[in-house]
Protein backbone atom coordinates (compact mmCIF):
# COMPACT_ATOMS: atom_id res chain seq x y z
CA UNK A 1 0.00 0.00 0.00
CA UNK A 2 2.91 2.72 0.96
CA UNK A 3 4.54 1.70 -2.55
CA UNK A 4 1.35 2.49 -4.42
CA UNK A 5 1.04 5.62 -2.09
CA UNK A 6 4.94 6.91 -3.42
CA UNK A 7 4.03 5.72 -7.20
CA UNK A 8 0.83 7.79 -7.55
CA UNK A 9 2.41 10.93 -5.94
CA UNK A 10 5.59 10.55 -7.85
CA UNK A 11 3.55 9.84 -11.17
CA UNK A 12 1.42 12.48 -10.50
CA UNK A 13 4.02 15.04 -10.05
CA UNK A 14 6.18 13.81 -13.39
CA UNK A 15 2.89 14.41 -15.14
CA UNK A 16 2.03 18.25 -13.07
CA UNK A 17 5.43 18.96 -14.68
CA UNK A 18 5.65 17.75 -18.16
CA UNK A 19 2.19 20.17 -18.51
CA UNK A 20 3.80 22.69 -17.07
CA UNK A 21 7.12 22.77 -19.13
CA UNK A 22 4.40 22.65 -22.46
CA UNK A 23 3.26 26.24 -21.08
CA UNK A 24 5.83 29.11 -21.40
CA UNK A 25 4.18 32.28 -19.81
CA UNK A 26 1.14 31.62 -21.56
CA UNK A 27 3.00 31.28 -24.96
CA UNK A 28 2.84 28.72 -27.63
CA UNK A 29 5.81 28.41 -30.02
CA UNK A 30 4.39 28.21 -34.27
CA UNK A 31 7.63 28.53 -35.60
CA UNK A 32 10.96 28.10 -34.15
CA UNK A 33 13.91 28.35 -36.28
CA UNK A 34 17.14 30.32 -36.45
CA UNK A 35 15.94 32.70 -38.46
CA UNK A 36 12.32 34.00 -36.80
CA UNK A 37 10.18 32.70 -33.58
CA UNK A 38 6.85 33.27 -33.74
CA UNK A 39 4.36 32.28 -30.51
CA UNK A 40 0.50 33.27 -30.23
CA UNK A 41 0.00 35.12 -26.74
CA UNK A 42 -2.17 32.82 -24.77
CA UNK A 43 -2.86 29.10 -26.52
CA UNK A 44 -6.12 30.02 -26.81
CA UNK A 45 -5.53 31.16 -30.05
CA UNK A 46 -3.87 28.26 -31.33
CA UNK A 47 -7.53 27.64 -33.78
CA UNK A 48 -6.52 31.47 -35.29
CA UNK A 49 -4.24 29.23 -37.74
CA UNK A 50 -4.94 26.49 -39.93
CA UNK A 51 -1.43 26.14 -41.12
CA UNK A 52 1.91 28.41 -40.83
CA UNK A 53 5.45 28.19 -42.25
CA UNK A 54 8.72 30.18 -42.55
CA UNK A 55 9.96 29.34 -46.55
CA UNK A 56 13.76 30.96 -46.52
CA UNK A 57 13.87 30.54 -49.99
CA UNK A 58 11.24 33.47 -50.01
CA UNK A 59 12.07 35.23 -47.09
CA UNK A 60 8.52 35.02 -45.86
CA UNK A 61 6.04 33.33 -43.28
CA UNK A 62 3.07 31.72 -44.92
CA UNK A 63 -0.27 31.91 -43.04
CA UNK A 64 -3.48 29.76 -43.83
CA UNK A 65 -6.26 31.13 -41.22
CA UNK A 66 -9.43 29.25 -40.15
CA UNK A 67 -11.35 32.44 -40.70
CA UNK A 68 -10.49 36.34 -43.11
CA UNK A 69 -7.87 38.25 -41.44
CA UNK A 70 -9.04 41.79 -42.01
CA UNK A 71 -6.09 43.66 -40.95
CA UNK A 72 -2.33 42.37 -39.35
CA UNK A 73 -1.06 45.41 -37.13
CA UNK A 74 2.83 45.66 -36.35
CA UNK A 75 4.13 47.25 -32.96
CA UNK A 76 7.39 47.85 -31.73
CA UNK A 77 9.00 46.57 -28.08
CA UNK A 78 7.50 49.51 -26.65
CA UNK A 79 4.01 48.88 -28.25
CA UNK A 80 4.11 51.72 -30.49
CA UNK A 81 2.83 51.01 -33.48
CA UNK A 82 5.28 50.26 -36.22
CA UNK A 83 2.67 49.70 -39.50
CA UNK A 84 -0.88 48.43 -40.42
CA UNK A 85 -1.34 45.83 -42.74
CA UNK A 86 -4.85 45.51 -44.76
CA UNK A 87 -5.18 41.54 -45.57
CA UNK A 88 -8.77 40.53 -46.04
CA UNK A 89 -8.46 37.33 -46.83
CA UNK A 90 -7.50 33.61 -45.11
CA UNK A 91 -4.33 33.23 -46.67
CA UNK A 92 -0.89 35.69 -46.09
CA UNK A 93 2.46 35.84 -47.01
CA UNK A 94 4.14 38.41 -44.73
CA UNK A 95 7.54 39.30 -46.07
CA UNK A 96 10.39 39.47 -44.00
CA UNK A 97 12.21 42.13 -45.83
CA UNK A 98 9.79 44.44 -44.21
CA UNK A 99 11.49 44.01 -40.78
CA UNK A 100 14.27 45.25 -39.17
CA UNK A 101 15.85 42.14 -36.78
CA UNK A 102 13.91 42.80 -33.26
CA UNK A 103 10.99 41.45 -31.69
CA UNK A 104 7.70 42.47 -32.51
CA UNK A 105 4.02 42.04 -31.93
CA UNK A 106 1.46 41.20 -34.65
CA UNK A 107 -2.11 41.92 -33.70
CA UNK A 108 -4.84 39.72 -36.27
CA UNK A 109 -8.17 41.46 -36.65
CA UNK A 110 -10.66 38.78 -37.88
CA UNK A 111 -13.44 39.90 -39.46
CA UNK A 112 -16.80 40.32 -37.72
CA UNK A 113 -14.24 40.06 -34.50
CA UNK A 114 -13.55 42.92 -31.80
CA UNK A 115 -11.28 41.19 -30.33
CA UNK A 116 -7.64 40.95 -31.11
CA UNK A 117 -5.43 38.51 -31.55
CA UNK A 118 -1.58 38.63 -30.38
CA UNK A 119 1.43 37.04 -31.34
CA UNK A 120 5.00 38.10 -31.00
CA UNK A 121 7.95 37.32 -33.65
CA UNK A 122 11.33 37.42 -33.21
CA UNK A 123 13.55 38.47 -36.55
CA UNK A 124 16.63 37.05 -36.47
Amino acid sequence: MKIQIILTTVLFFSFNILIASNIEDNHSSIIDNDMVTMTLEFNDHSNLFEQTQYKQSENCITMQFQKKIDMIQVFDLNGEIEMMLPVSSTKVNLGLSLFESATYKLGFIIEGESKIHYANISIN
